[in-house]
Formats: C-alpha cells, structure tokens, sequence
C-alpha cells in the first residue's frame, strides 16, 4: 500500500466512524476506489470500533461481502452479545451491592457509553467500579455468590479483578490509580470528591472531575503506550455532551495542581524502605542492592539466562514480533504546534501499519511524547478538530500514530521509554528486579515480610522462565536490536 492510500484508508475509516457515532444523520460517505473494506475492518477491529462501523454499512449503496462482511457481522454479533452480559453484570452488582449498604462508583466504560447512539457501539473489555477499601470482604463474598471468580494475583494492585464465563470481567479499584502512579496522591481521598445520584450507594464525580480523571486516564496511556481512535472519539462525544456546562476555571486549578503533585511524586527508592524498617536485616539487604553484588546477578542473568530464553524461543513467533514491533512512537514538539497534514512529509515519517514492515523511523518521531496534562488536552482537542469538524479529516503525526497503535497501545512503546529514560544496563536491571513497590503488588506477602524480596526476584525469575518465555526473548530480542541499530549509526 502506498502511501497515498495508506492516508485515503486512515481518513474514510475515520469519516465512517464519526458517521456511526453521530447516530447515523444522513447518509454514510461511499468508500473510495483505492480503499479495501477489509483494511477498514482491520482498522476497526484494532481499534474496537467494529460494530460502531458496521452499523452505517446497511446503507451504503456499496457494501462489503463474501468473508469480509461476515467477519464484520460476527465482530458487531460479539460486541452486542459482551454489551448484554456487561449492562446484565452492572445491574446485578448495583443491586446486590446497595442492599447490603456498599457504596461504589462506575468509572471509564461504564458511562462513556451512554455518549454512543448505542451502548455496545462503545466495547469495554471490563467493568471498572471504585469501591470502598474496608468492604472489600463483603464484596468479595457477593462476587463468588454470583459466579465470579476471584484472580488472587491482583490482591495487591490498585484493582482487584474478578471473573464469571464467558466473557464477564469486573476490576473493582480501591484506589483511582495504582499507587505507582505520578498522580497517585492527588486521588489520595478521592471519595470525598463522590457525589449521591438517584440511585441508593451509586456515587458519581461532578462532570468536571470525571473529565480530569479521564484525562488523567487518558494521559496514562498515551505517555505510555499509546492510545487510539477511540480516546479520540470519547473525548470529542463527552465534550459536544457536557463541554459547555464544564467550570474550566476549576478543571484548570485542578490540572495544575495534580501536575505539581505529580512533579514532586517519586517512588520510594529499597534504601528508604530499609530506613522505615525497624529491622537491620532489611537495611543490610538494600544496601547491598545498589552493590556489585546485585549489579552482577543483573549483568548475567541479561547475558546468559535471559539470552538462553531468547535462543530457545520459537523462531516463527520471534520473526512475527519483531515485524510488529517496527513501529512508531509519538512527539510532540510543542503544545501549540500547528497541525500539518503528512502527505508531504517524507516516507519515513508517515507509519504505514499495514505494510509487512514498517518504514524507517527518523529521530524525532521516534522521542516518547512526555506532554503535561495541559499539553495532553491540547492535543486531544487538536485532534478533535482535524478529525471531526471539517468535512475531510485530516491526519497529522499524532493521528497517524494514534491511528497505528490501536486501542491498547504498543508494548514496544513502553520498552522504549524505559531505555530512553533508563538506558540499557539499567532499564534490564529494573526489569530482573523491579522495586518493592512493584513487586509488593504481585507479591502482597512483602508488605509483612519486606527482607523476603531478594528471594522473591529470584522466584519471579524462575517463574519467567517457565511462564513468559517467549514474552522475555520478545523483549530481549527488541531490546538488543535497538541497541545494536544505535550503536551502528552512532
């Protein structure tokens, strides 16, 4: 595909998009010549848009068929059916939860679909509800009581995951974000922000407060790795919803002051945690943890344990990551940087996600996006109008890498921010043992037992070795890549 179809593709799947999400006014744009339905399914697939496009195809005068339209129909029977089990698992919980006097609070998904002409055009791949930390047992009794399991292994994060078949996920949050999270603290007494709704222990947060969490939300993911179509398109529907009743004097004050938190926010480093610790067996462990002796067990499980994974691993599956993860990530050079349309940019600078792989990635589109949460709105709002205000969507450098990451991001995104940030002997050294306050999450047994964590590194270890195999060689393999790439053009 070149690169004039490439952007012809990016804006009609956009145009049909902003068709399905106005409800349908009118009639649905006629795709161009040069454009294949099944690049504009692919595209609504990785951005889980799938049945929110199909629903404008039944009047298009021309429509897709043969094994294209029936994938398209099966992606929209699918999202309809997860919806119904969703909206039946809310209901559920709301009543089961007031009757014993449970306070909780829907988040994310759970509103944004009220945004969609239909609910199950706006997927979600779980139900997130915030929860009051010290009924977490009750709840926990409910849950099993209704046919959900319980995934022991998220006991220690931020939300605790529950399962029912087939598809019902539920993350009910004690906190807002994980505790690892720059804005962390600014959430610290999030409930005091909880407002009563008409239905009895449903809370809700003011419309401004729920727009800064879901740009906060929303930030996360874009400095991280990456965002897609749909953060666009929630955004643009929450503000023709809710824009002109929004205080923006008071989102404002509040984004400056959680960007200052955030500034001053820094994870407690095992030396401090030792300090805290009456016990000098701890202190003894973390001073050794910044010694040769960790730094070594770091530098041989890189250059031979690790390696090993990566020599073993299936060489099929190894050439398949590394074609996807020849891909972009996104700069933005400067928060009130005008929006340029990339057909006359070089071929390097435009990702074609379809091709096998991707073009050569100049410096600057390379950089990690490192924006404020005031720069990050911009952006979002920029994008808003490029994309749905004027008859033609346009594509700039952000919408191009919004429009190749998906709805999930890129893992690879993530890698490079760590040695971007890191550099290479660190960033391996952080992923062999990742700090307490990490680990303690996965390992919740720490927090009674911190001395244990050495022990623990070396277990998780094992444990990749029989269980992430091919997702350690995957990073390793991408990693050394890199650094082999630089070191030649250096």
């Amino acid at each position: 595909m070149d690169k004039e179809t490439f952007f012809k593709t990016g804006e009609y799947f956009i145009r049909l998009v902003r068709f399905g999400a106005s409800g349908g006014e009118g009639l649905p744009p006629e795709k161009p010549k040069e454009v294949s339905w099944r690049d504009i399914l692919l595209l609504s697939e990785k951005h889980s848009l799938a049945a929110l496009t199909y629903s404008a195809l039944s009047r298009l005068e021309k429509k897709p068929d043969g094994e294209t339209a029936e994938k398209w129909e099966h992606a929209y029977r699918v999202g309809v059916h997860a919806d119904i089990q969703q909206e039946f698992a809310w209901e559920e919980i709301k009543e089961r939860f007031s009757k014993e006097g449970i306070k909780l609070l829907p988040l994310k998904g759970i509103l944004l679909k009220s945004l969609y002409p239909e609910p199950a055009f706006r997927s979600m791949g779980d139900l997130d509800i915030l929860y009051e930390e010290k009924d977490f047992e009750k709840i926990k009794a409910l849950m099993r009581e209704s046919g959900y399991e319980y995934r022991k292994e998220s006991a220690g994060s931020n939300h605790q995951i529950f399962f029912r078949p087939p598809v019902t996920t539920v993350e009910l949050h004690r906190t807002l974000l994980n505790e690892t999270s720059p804005f962390a603290e600014y959430y610290k007494d999030v409930w005091r922000r909880a407002l009563p709704t008409a239905e009895p222990f449903v809370c809700e947060l003011s419309r401004e407060d729920e727009y800064i969490f879901l740009l906060i939300h929303g930030h996360k993911h874009f400095s991280g790795a990456g965002s897609g179509v749909r953060t666009i398109l929630d955004f643009w529907l929450y503000l023709k919803r809710y824009g002109k009743e929004l205080d923006r004097k008071y989102i404002a004050a509040e984004l400056s002051r959680a960007q200052e938190i955030a500034r001053r926010s820094a994870a407690p480093s095992i030396q401090e945690i030792a300090r805290r610790s009456a016990s000098p067996h701890v202190q003894e462990i973390a001073r050794r943890s910044v010694a040769p002796y960790i730094q070594e067990i770091a530098r041989q499980s890189a250059a031979s344990h690790v390696q090993e994974i990566a020599r073993q691993s299936a060489a099929s599956h190894a050439q398949e990551i590394a074609r996807q993860s020849a891909s972009p990530s996104i700069q933005e050079t400067s928060q009130t940087a005008k929006s340029e349309n990339l057909r006359n940019t070089e071929p390097e600078t435009a990702f074609n996600p379809f091709e096998e792989t991707a073009p050569v990635i100049t410096a600057e589109t390379a950089a990690e996006t490192e924006a404020s949460l005031e720069e990050f709105e911009k952006t979002l709002k920029r994008e808003i109008i490029l994309w749905f205000s004027a008859e033609n969507p346009t594509l700039d450098e952000t919408g191009v890498a919004l429009l190749s990451d998906g709805v999930y991001g890129r893992i690879e995104k993530l890698w490079d921010k760590g040695l971007k940030e890191q550099g290479k002997g660190r960033y391996l050294t952080g992923r062999l043992f990742p700090p307490y306050k990490v680990m303690k999450q996965r390992y919740t047994l720490l927090e009674k037992l911190p001395f244990l964590l050495p022990f623990f590194w070396i277990w998780r270890l094992i444990r990749a070795a029989f269980c992430r195999r091919k997702a350690a060689a995957a990073e390793y393999r991408y990693i050394r890549e890199k650094s082999r790439k630089e070191k030649k053009s250096g």
